[in-house]
């Protein structure tokens, strides 16, 4: 079975950019570069080479702009369901207003501005043996963490941003990498009616009252949150390592570790 058969990926656009102005003052965050290419591009190239044909999309600031670059999705053979938030409605209140696009399926929910190369089929079977109802994607982080994710050692998730990093049966510490996989009755059961809603600090911790299983899949490729400057700058710092190829342009090696793009 395919991966579009098995999930409904949706793309979280929306978000203000605040913390990477000026550089999102007049565009979305996820038409920011990474080495010459928006960040977007190599995440609805990843979907479509792992065969996903419908992607949803949300958007909110800058809207037109971003709008405008991806169109209908015809440029990466993906048919694009693009959905304005006039107001942010959170991660959670998103996949309410997609509920109709992702049916009965699996949804695989990425960060927009995300830069990593995850193994979508790898993730999905990891998350499905572990009967899971919702997974995170997190990157192993060593040292004291205010912040982040907490987890146990069979990859449970015990507490996250403010809630439960201190319990003491985690043993693991790390930040979240911008990708969930939610199953439906996350949306139909534990996400307000309308209103904004989040998933790390209004669902996760209803999930576990509930006694509902939050999973933590480990990501060990490379993996940068251009959520600000420092972030955007180990961005590029991976590319230009060539550890995140995708985000390569076509280039010509003209001298060893010299590229040339077409256009320079």
């Amino acid at each position: 079975m395919s991966l579009a058969e098995q999930v409904r990926p949706l793309l979280l656009a929306a978000g203000l950019g605040t913390r990477l102005r000026p550089l999102t003052l007049h565009q979305p965050k996820p038409l920011v570069r990474v080495c010459g290419r928006p960040v977007i591009d190599p995440l609805l190239d990843l979907l479509a080479a792992a065969g996903c044909t419908d992607v949803g999309l949300n958007t909110h600031w800058q809207a037109a702009a971003l709008q405008a670059h991806v169109g209908d999705g015809r440029a990466w053979g993906l048919r694009l369901d693009c959905r304005h938030e006039p107001t942010l409605l959170g991660g959670a209140g998103t996949l309410r207003a997609f509920a109709d696009f992702l049916g009965d399926q699996t949804a695989l929910v990425l960060n927009a501005d995300s830069v990593l190369i995850p193994d979508f089929e790898v993730l999905l079977a990891e998350h499905r043996a572990a009967g899971a109802v919702l997974s995170l994607l997190c990157t192993e982080f060593v040292g004291p963490l205010k912040r982040g994710a907490a987890w146990d050692e069979a990859g449970w998730l015990r507490g996250i941003r403010n809630w439960g990093l201190d319990d003491p049966r985690a043993t693991h510490r790390g930040l979240f990498a911008g990708l969930h996989l939610v199953e439906p009755v996350v949306w139909q059961e534990f996400v307000a009616a309308e209103g904004p809603t989040n998933l790390v600090t209004d669902v996760i911790p209803a999930l576990a009252a509930a006694g509902l299983p939050v999973r933590v899949l480990r990501y060990d490729g490379p993996f940068a949150d251009i959520g600000d400057l420092a972030g955007l700058y180990q961005a590029q710092a991976l590319v230009l390592a060539r550890r995140l190829t995708a985000f390569l342009q076509p280039a010509e090696e003209v001298a060893p570790g010299v590229w040339v793009e077409p256009g320079a």
